[in-house]
């Protein structure tokens, strides 16, 4: 369980209140619960960084939630153990790959997160996958619901850099999108696509709440066209 990781204090709570909390909603489905992403890399929690989970479920259709918990953003990605497999078998993307290679487990009673993560380890050895043509982001239009719901304008304000990363991932190497690195992105955007550029900026300034979701919706339309454009180096941020 979580007290055996050597994670710090911070980090620690919100990994263990987070597994607790899908234990008791998924109740004997849950097959395994990691951390994954730069905080397992890093094993601490650092200014401004989402807390990245895995939660393997059986059964499960990929998903994703994101919630609060301990003044920290926890970013969810939910799958069946056999989805994650069978993209590793695939190889036709390395987003299982990061997913998996460095995931530090809470809850794997049955070494069945363990073996994907060695799996994933021994996968990223091997030759360079090469990226298919990426389908419209289910990520990004979830974020833009949550534009349109939200009313607090810190939540807003974050999710808007969250719907930013999503349909830029790939183009731009977008680690944490905070005002100091919004002119960053949309400079970078702009080799590919000014107009996209010009919305990603409406979007993530300050301005009338609704032009800002206008913005992402016209952002999200335009997604097709900055992907089949001639594919810049990512510029880390």
């Amino acid at each position: 369980m979580v007290g055996a990781i050597p994670l710090t204090e911070p980090l620690h709570r919100v990994l263990g209140a987070t597994t607790v909390r899908f234990l008791r909603r998924y109740k004997g489905i849950v097959d395994a619960i990691g951390l994954t992403g730069s905080c397992a890399k890093a094993q601490t929690l650092k200014r401004h960084s989402d807390v990245d989970v895995l939660v393997l479920l059986r059964g499960a259709r990929d998903a994703r939630e994101v919630f609060w918990e301990g003044g920290s953003t926890v970013d969810v990605f939910i799958y069946s153990a056999a989805s994650l497999d069978r993209q590793l078998d695939q190889r036709l993307s390395e987003f299982p790959v990061n997913l998996l290679a460095d995931v530090v487990c809470s809850f794997d009673p049955q070494g069945i997160l363990r073996g994907l993560r060695a799996k994933a380890r021994s996968v990223r050895q091997g030759p360079r996958v090469v990226r298919p043509e990426r389908q419209k982001p289910d990520y990004a239009q979830y974020m833009l619901s949550k534009l349109w719901k939200t009313d607090d304008p810190t939540e807003f304000n974050y999710i808007a850099g969250l719907f930013a990363q999503a349909c830029f991932r790939g183009y731009v190497n977008v680690r944490n999108l905070w005002p100091e690195s919004m002119a960053r992105l949309c400079a970078q955007v702009s080799a590919l696509d000014p107009t996209a550029a010009s919305e990603a900026r409406c979007l993530l300034a300050d301005g009338p709440r609704e032009a800002r979701v206008r913005a992402a919706e016209r952002l999200l339309n335009l997604t097709f066209s900055i992907e089949s454009a001639p594919r810049a180096e990512a510029v880390a941020i």
